[in-house]
């Protein structure tokens, strides 16, 4: 029989978190459902009401970032160790991304395609777009498609895919942060004056102001530092678990905190109050979710796979679907994309989960490498890095291209140097 207790959650339990991504996912498909289905001008009832720039996909992308940046400073509090840390990151966000590009290219896109299907498999455009979609993670297709009802559009089959080279450099950021700063103080020290600087670069810097206003038109092509709706949010995540260790958060600051945020709108302070006040009304709905924890556990964890299918999915809705408005096209497109999330969640994100990820651990140093090998990875990192915050790498017409698999190799090497180093001091001690 199952309990009926009603006693608080532990404090280190988040069992709102699920909600909130799958709320999270469901309001970037409300938002996007508008963009696709009733075109760029058209702007949902939100957004009307209180803003352009406050869409809940906007508010759902900024929450994203926040958990993010908090339960992977948590992650690196319990485990410090890079390589572990890395494929960690790696095998959470690489599989399902390239599973959900197969399945969009080759299964969801030819029923936009304007050519014969013999035709679009044999296109080396096909091919091409899937490799360095699946290289740079991202949407790099250049296919003969319609897109849906209007022009505009055309070119992307999944626009929603923009958040996922910044959040692999969040991933970056944090660990070199972690690895030169080491403590956690020091860290949301770090992360607090790099979030400054993102945040404040573009309004303060005359050649910064510049950069981000022409790479406004294509977001892939600003550095990390450049765009304003991730990394500061990413550091208020960072911060967040800093300040919860210190002084845990209670509903004594999250009321407050909601309510200055409500009154932010009166000034048109929304944007600024919900970096510094939103991460903690979320820490809070986390350890309390109330009715988000009525939501079955499921619908969070596949709220991943429900935004990675949401553009193309609804895409092809609207091109169906021509006389339905954004809402209904939308409500249309949810069942495929619960079953598609599902898919995703059973087929590919468990069997890593459960099977690869504890053989790829297995093989990786539980402790961090050897003084060396540590130096080695601070370097390599740092480069890695420098391509997200200063210019593009030579002959790359992007910022983002290829790290997946510069960041495996990273990790082999890493994991070789330490091996050896660790061989070598066991024989010189037996000498």
């Amino acid at each position: 029989m199952p309990s009926t207790s009603t006693s608080a959650p532990a404090p280190n339990s988040f069992p709102g978190f699920n909600g909130i991504r799958f709320l999270g996912a469901l309001s970037v498909l409300f938002s996007h459902s508008f963009l696709i289905a009733g075109g760029p001008a058209c702007m949902d009832p939100i957004a009307k009401w209180l803003g352009h720039q406050n869409t809940p996909g906007e508010y759902a992308v900024s929450n994203f970032f926040i958990l993010s940046g908090f339960l992977l400073m948590r992650s690196v509090r319990k485990d410090p160790t890079p390589l572990r840390f890395l494929a960690n990151r790696l095998l959470r966000l690489v599989p399902a991304f390239w599973a959900s590009l197969a399945v969009t290219l080759f299964l969801i896109a030819p029923c936009l395609s304007t050519v014969g299907l013999w035709e679009w498999f044999s296109s080396p455009a096909l091919w091409k777009s899937f490799f360095d979609s699946a290289m740079c993670l991202g949407d790099y297709t250049n296919l003969p498609i319609h897109a849906s009802r209007f022009p505009e559009l055309e070119g992307f089959i999944n626009g929603a895919l923009w958040t996922l080279p910044y959040e692999f450099a969040c991933y970056l950021f944090l660990l070199f942060l972690s690895v030169t700063l080491k403590t956690p103080a020091r860290i949301a020290a770090g992360a607090f004056l790099f979030g400054l600087v993102a945040l404040l670069g573009p309004i303060l810097l005359p050649v910064t102001a510049e950069l981000h206003q022409a790479g406004s038109a294509n977001q892939f092509q600003l550095p990390l530092f450049m765009h304003d709706r991730t990394l500061p949010f990413f550091c208020a995540g960072i911060l967040l678990d800093f300040l919860d260790l210190k002084f845990r958060v209670t509903k004594r600051h999250a009321f407050p905190a909601l309510a200055l945020f409500l009154l932010s709108f009166f000034f048109h302070l929304e944007y600024p109050a919900y970096l510094l006040l939103g991460p903690i009304f979320l820490l809070w709905i986390g350890r309390n979710p109330g009715p988000l924890r009525r939501l079955p556990i499921p619908l969070g964890e596949i709220s991943y796979g429900v935004y990675l299918f949401g553009w193309p999915v609804t895409l092809v809705g609207a091109s169906f679907l021509p006389s339905l408005s954004p809402v209904q096209v939308l409500l249309c497109c949810l069942p495929v994309l619960l079953g598609l999330g599902l898919f995703i969640r059973g087929c590919v994100e468990q069997p890593i989960q459960n099977r690869l990820r504890p053989l790829v651990l297995r093989e990786l140093p539980k402790t961090l490498p050897a003084a060396p090998a540590h130096w080695a990875f601070r370097l390599l990192v740092a480069v890695c890095l420098g391509r997200f915050l200063i210019y593009p790498w030579p002959g790359s017409d992007n910022w983002f291209g290829f790290q997946p698999v510069k960041l495996a190799v990273l990790i082999l090497l890493l994991a070789w140097i330490d091996r050896k180093l660790s061989r070598l001091q066991a024989h010189l001690e037996k000498a």
